[in-house]
């Protein structure tokens, strides 16, 4: 694993990496209506923050250490393949239908920290719903 890297795949943020840490820039978005700034990552930044601190200690989530808005600061593990990922299945046997639907099967969304896959990626809006409907009682 190279100590500084960079991801400019996703839409809503940028992801600069520097040794342990991956530090995850909201990116700012104009609508071109309005005229109104819009930093649609914040939103991602802010999910991840709360989905770890409810669900981090029993799921498979990276560990999301602080969240100032714009910014999110996450330990940073190593990629994993497609391969890895279907064989390992970190969530489960989940249906296709499902796993698009909360975007689960991209193996982007996942690295690998102290052996285990995990989802680095879990700020997407609906799955929160997901959550709710599999590990809360």
């Amino acid at each position: 694993m190279k100590f500084f890297d960079c991801s400019f795949e996703g839409g809503s943020r940028i992801v600069i990496m520097i040794g342990p840490l991956a530090f995850k820039f909201a990116r700012v978005r104009e609508y071109w209506r309005s005229r109104m700034w819009y930093f649609s990552g914040v939103w991602g930044n802010n999910h991840e923050r709360r989905r770890y601190k409810k669900y981090g200690q029993k799921l498979p989530l990276a560990p999301t250490y602080i969240t100032f808005g714009l910014v999110n600061v996450q330990h940073r593990g190593t990629p994993v393949t497609q391969e890895e990922l279907e064989n390992e299945q970190p969530w489960g046997v989940l249906d296709s239908k499902e796993s698009r639907f909360y975007d689960l099967g991209r193996a982007s969304s996942y690295c690998r920290i102290a052996g285990k896959i995990v989802q680095c990626d879990y700020g997407r809006g609906n799955l929160e719903a997901f959550l709710k409907k599999h590990f809360e009682n």
